[in-house]
This record gives C-alpha cells, structure tokens and sequence, in this order.
C-alpha cells in the first residue's frame, strides 16, 4: 500500500497459509493503516537519532526563554548517553519500557563515578523525551517507561572547623 504523506510503500504480512484467515487479517490491518492516517498518527517509526534531534532542537528554542544554555548543554550530553544506550538506529516502538530498569546500571558501568544526582537529571530527561515523542504522536502514552527512583543522596563537602572560620576571619 502506497502512503502519500510519508512517501513510501507499506507492505506487512499475514503470516497465514489459510487465505480466508488472510483476507480477514489483511483488512484489519487496511483498516487500522487507514485509522492512523485519519488520526494523523505516524505509519512507520521513527529512530531515536530522528526524534533526538528533533528534541534537542525543541529544547534549543527554549534557551532564553525558560532554558538556559548550560542547561540545554547538559541535555544534549545526556541523550548521548541515551542513544548510545538504545542505539541510534534503533525504532522509538521497538524500546520496551522494561529495557529502561537497565539504564541506570549501564550508566555505572560506563563511569563508576556518575553520581546519583546525575543519574535523576537524566531520568527526568528521558522522562521528557517520552513526553514530546507522545505529543508528537510518535508514540501512545502507554510507552512512557516507569524509570525506577534514585535516592538523592549527594556528595557534600565537609563543613569549617571552627579553626578553618578562625583562619578565614583573620584572613579577611
């Protein structure tokens, strides 16, 4: 079947010998291709490259107005990390919400170091890729992945001694 809009041809199986099983499975699928176009849903899945770099660009009109350019910089560092996790290549459909419970270990086995503070910004950056691919209509809502929680315990500096203020006093 030829998709006007996306510029190429759909050809899908019905994986059946029996060809009234096939007739009748051929039509649901005509009808739920059709479906989609009238919704204006996407027929064919986008790689996560496309859709990151659809992101990052959306992320990039924000600088300014409620985004700064750090900010936007660490976003961008973060889907690489992302993408190297699922693949460039990889469909946004064929990433299962249970693959995601996996992050969070490739992320330590690739930098022991990354702290957990890191590891929830980048949560709740993923968590947003998912939401503009759903408004996007990329994705149903029902692909939004339960990332597991990170406790937040960050690394913090000792406190002054009372003889370090003394120093510092005097100092100054």
């Amino acid at each position: 079947m030829w998709i006007h809009k996306e510029q190429k041809y759909i050809r899908r199986s019905t994986r059946s010998r029996n060809l009234e099983t096939s007739i009748v499975t051929a039509k649901e699928m005509y009808l739920d291709i059709h479906t989609k176009l009238r919704m204006e849903e996407p027929i064919f899945s986008k790689t996560f490259l496309d859709v990151c770099n659809e992101f990052l660009e959306h992320k990039l009109k924000e600088v300014g107005v409620n985004k700064t350019h750090g900010r936007w910089v660490t976003i961008k560092s973060q889907i690489k990390h992302v993408l190297k996790f699922v693949g460039e290549d990889t469909k946004v459909t064929d990433v299962s919400c249970s693959k995601w419970n996996e992050y969070f270990n490739f992320r330590k086995q690739n930098n022991p170091t990354v702290v957990n503070t890191t590891l929830s910004n980048e949560k709740n950056t993923i968590l947003g890729l998912y939401r503009f691919m759903v408004t996007r209509r990329y994705l149903p809502p029902t692909y939004i992945p339960e990332l597991p929680h990170i406790s937040r315990v960050s690394r913090k500096r000792e406190h002054f001694t009372l003889e370090d203020w003394r120093k510092i006093y005097r100092y100054f």
